[in-house]
This record gives C-alpha cells, structure tokens and sequence, in this order.
C-alpha cells in the first residue's frame, strides 16, 4: 500500500519529523535518512513494531512520554495528511479498476497498521472514488494481521492460503527491499514500483525482480 499503490511514504517521513519537532523543539535530532532508520526499527521489532519505533522517537528525542503517548500524537498528527493528502499513484487507480474488471483476485499485504487503512479506505475520498478499496480487493492484511513484518513473508503466505492459490498464479506489486525479499521469499515474482525513498536499494530491487516500472501507467496498454 504505502509508496506502491499511494504516494505516502515521504508523507510518513514528514510525520515523523513533525514529531521530532513536537517532543523536542528546542533541539530535535537530526536523522540523515528517517525512512531507513524507521524500516529498520519495524523489521527487528519483536512486538508491536509501531510502539516500538515510538518508543525509539521518544529515546533520540530524550521525552518523557511513554511510547504509547508517543504513538498516539503520532497517529494524531498523521491524521489529518491520511484523509486529504494521500492520493493513489499515478496510474494505480486505473490499473486497480482495469485487472478487477477483468475478475482478477486482488489483494493488499501492507505494513501499515489497520487503523490507517481503515482511514484510506473509508475516510480518505479521494481514494474511495478512483477506486474504492472495498469493491476491487478480495482481502486487505495489515501488520496487525500477522506476528512477522517483511521482509518475513508472513503476510504473503496468508494471502496465498487464505485466496486458495499458488505462488505461481500470483504477481506482487512492491516498492521496497523488505516488501521485494518478502515476495520473493513466499517464492511470488515482483514487479518493482521505483520510489525515490528507496533508490539505494535500487539495483538489488531490481535483480530481485522481473521487471522494474517507474510509473503504473506503463502497465494499462497491457
């Protein structure tokens, strides 16, 4: 879902900092790249991989607020940005209507957290109009569906046993080293989204993958 089918993984990063900047105004810490160091603390996480990257922020930012204080201005301040800045990709939304016209089962494994999709998928209208959520996926997993994040391939198992398909019948959308590594260790081909968060991990994506696209519209003449 994020930085795959929606353009919100540098909104994730903007959160984030706007946090830093509310639990440590006077002298936030400067982070060189966020995105890999929360990807990081989500992936080695043994428990809730959320409270647990809150517990971090709060430790870099020296806060006295317990991680659960912490996760909760996070999500209030992400709120607002879910419900009326994230849009679809370019292209996703089109190509999400066309293989579901077509009767092609469709399925999200994300590691975001079921609260936040719930947001995209009732509370964001711009999402519910190019293509609602609910009508095109036969499934929908979260972090909160599993007890492994990617790059375990947990949720792409799951998704496997609970359509009642084969890896080879299926095809994974993914944007990011762990999302690829997850894939492929559930032994499903990838087609790798390029985002710009993740260009250093570019040309491993890559040979991970059967093909790399830079926009989704590159798919709908297919």
């Amino acid at each position: 879902m994020d930085g795959t089918l929606i353009d919100s993984i540098g909104l994730w990063s903007e959160v984030d900092l706007a946090l830093i900047r509310t639990l440590a105004p006077e002298n936030p810490p400067v982070i060189d790249d966020l995105r890999a160091l929360r990807d990081s603390v989500l992936a080695a996480a043994e428990s809730d991989p959320y409270l647990t990257w809150c517990a971090h922020v709060g430790k870099l930012c020296a806060s006295s607020l317990s991680a659960a204080e912490i996760h909760d201005l996070r999500y209030r301040i992400a709120g607002d940005f879910q419900r009326n800045s994230v849009r679809y990709r370019p292209g996703a939304a089109e190509l999400i209507r066309a293989l579901h016209a077509r009767g092609m089962a469709l399925a999200i494994a994300s590691t975001t957290r079921r609260a936040n999709m719930d947001i995209y998928r009732l509370e964001n209208a711009a999402i519910r109009t190019e293509a609602d959520i609910d009508t095109c996926f036969s499934a929908v997993y979260t972090c909160d569906d599993v007890k492994n994040l990617k790059p375990h391939p947990e949720v792409y198992l799951r998704v496997l046993n609970d359509l009642g398909l084969s890896s080879e019948e299926c095809l994974v959308f993914e944007d990011a080293l762990i999302g690829v590594q997850a894939a492929r260790a559930a032994n499903i081909d990838v087609i790798a989204v390029e985002e710009p968060h993740s260009a250093a991990d570019r040309a491993e994506i890559a040979a991970r993958s059967l093909a790399m696209i830079s926009d989704f519209r590159e798919l709908l003449p297919l």
